[in-house]
């Protein structure tokens, strides 16, 4: 499978590609704006989780303090274009990855979002990325200091997928999320993941579960018990963009993990014979679900440094 990264910067075709080889949905689709949700843990947590946009995307304005940026819908990003009826259709398609707080000036974020100091430079990270965004104030927009580590592996029996990044200044008014620091996630626990599906401000969705190994994953026994130490899957409602977005139980509303790779996004088919783009919807409870949790507890330099 490819990873997630939503690389809006991009010819077309690319962009579609990052789309297509991404992340679903599974069962009802169970994204919220973030600001409308109901469960008001998980609101105050969203507050702490950043869009990454690349810096040619955003625009200087006569205000000092406004930073405009360049207005593209998801309609208008996809090749052929959403199909009647699919969600999100008309809003503003900007983020590459998410990522999210877990000091005041630091932002940890999947590994292949930011690979290199050279990312470091070419992206920004901009809280309050949401549905009613025309706009962007400076005291919300941060550039990258540095990538404090970053690791990007993927092997038949181990995954890491991370990068620390460093703001140009410390984040005020916004809580660093806690995570959890042991191996200890139970089957039946909720998941709730925070991110920018396909580029789209903010978006919460809050009914995944982990899921289980399949009979035939079990039968390889070694490699079976790596990848349950590195990762585990789940059933979230997550896209392209979704890259670096906490995956939080819902119960004790910690971080058990990064979520790193998926399902395909979006599927081409044909309506009232034009060919437009719906999204991958696969069953609730599938067994086979490919959204690709990195484990926190695996982050051994961020346990030990935060």
């Amino acid at each position: 499978m490819k990873t997630l990264i939503f690389t809006l910067f991009l010819i077309q075709t690319s962009l579609v590609q990052a789309l297509i080889t991404s992340k679903s949905i599974y069962g009802e689709d169970d994204r919220y704006e973030a600001s409308n949700h109901p469960d008001q843990h998980l609101l105050e947590q969203s507050r702490s989780v950043a869009a990454m946009v690349h810096a040619n995307k955003l625009l200087l304005s006569d205000n000092p303090n406004i930073i405009d940026f360049k207005k593209t819908t998801l309609n208008e990003i996809l090749e052929h274009g959403l199909c009647p009826g699919e969600r999100y259709a008309d809003q503003y398609s900007l983020a590459t990855c998410s990522g999210f707080l877990i000091s005041p000036d630091t932002i940890l974020t999947a590994g292949h979002c930011v690979e290199n100091e050279k990312d470091c430079v070419r992206y920004k990270w901009i809280f309050d990325f949401d549905n009613h965004s025309n706009y962007f104030t400076q005291d919300n927009v941060y550039g990258c200091k540095q990538v404090i580590k970053q690791s990007l592996y993927h092997s038949r029996r181990k995954i890491k997928d991370f990068s620390l990044v460093q703001l140009d200044r410390p984040v005020t008014g916004r809580t660093p999320l806690a995570f959890n620091r042991v191996d200890s996630l139970k089957p039946s626990s909720t998941l709730a993941v925070i991110g920018h599906p396909s580029g789209l401000p903010l978006k919460i969705a809050s009914n995944g579960k982990k899921q289980n190994w399949s009979e035939e994953e079990k039968k390889h026994f070694l490699t079976y018990i790596f990848k349950r130490f590195w990762f585990f899957r789940a059933s979230l409602d997550s896209f392209a963009g979704n890259s670096g977005s906490p995956v939080i139980n819902t119960k004790t509303h910690l971080v058990e993990g990064i979520l790193i790779e998926g399902a395909p996004d979006y599927t081409l088919t044909f309506e009232f014979g034009e060919p437009c783009q719906k999204a991958m919807i696969y069953p609730a409870h599938t067994s086979e679900a490919e959204e690709v949790v990195f484990k926190f507890g695996q982050l051994q330099y961020i346990k030990d440094n935060f």
